[in-house]
């Protein structure tokens, strides 16, 4: 029952807190060209489009050019990064929160926050950072 509870709970909390990034009174509409080019959370908007239709500079024509600019080497990362204003945040199984520059990868933070892993993806607000860990805690960092 304990488990039961904690679940639906941390499933409350992540709806409320999906809700509070879109904070337009309609429901979401379907995906729009003109909106923002950040990657907030899991799958880039609540359609799950995991779609950036604003995104031009890569296609069909420059995709073999591309180069590898940076990367993270050391503890394995599963979860999906969430990008918004030139920075990069993910999780690993260390149980620590990231943020890097999408520039050239350099520390923006580390954050250790939990004795286990974190698989899960974040979400990311103009304030906060929210993940949660394998043993059922949530987390809400300041970005």
């Amino acid at each position: 029952m304990v488990r039961l509870t904690s679940i639906c709970m941390l499933s409350a909390l992540s709806l409320f807190i999906l809700s509070a990034c879109n904070t337009s009174s309609s429901p979401p509409s379907p995906v729009d060209p003109g909106a923002d080019t950040a990657w907030r959370f899991f799958g880039h908007d609540l359609h799950n489009t995991r779609s950036n239709t604003v995104e031009t500079a890569i296609g069909r024509d420059s995709v073999s050019g591309l180069e590898l600019l940076w990367e993270h080497t050391g503890v394995e990362a599963t979860s999906t990064p969430a990008v918004v204003d030139g920075v990069v945040y993910f999780a690993d199984w260390d149980g620590r929160i990231l943020a890097r520059s999408v520039e050239d990868g350099a520390e923006v933070w580390t954050s250790d926050v939990s004795d286990t892993s974190i698989s899960a993806s974040l979400a990311v607000t103009e304030e906060r950072v929210f993940v949660g860990d394998q043993a059922g805690t949530f987390y809400a960092l300041d970005r």
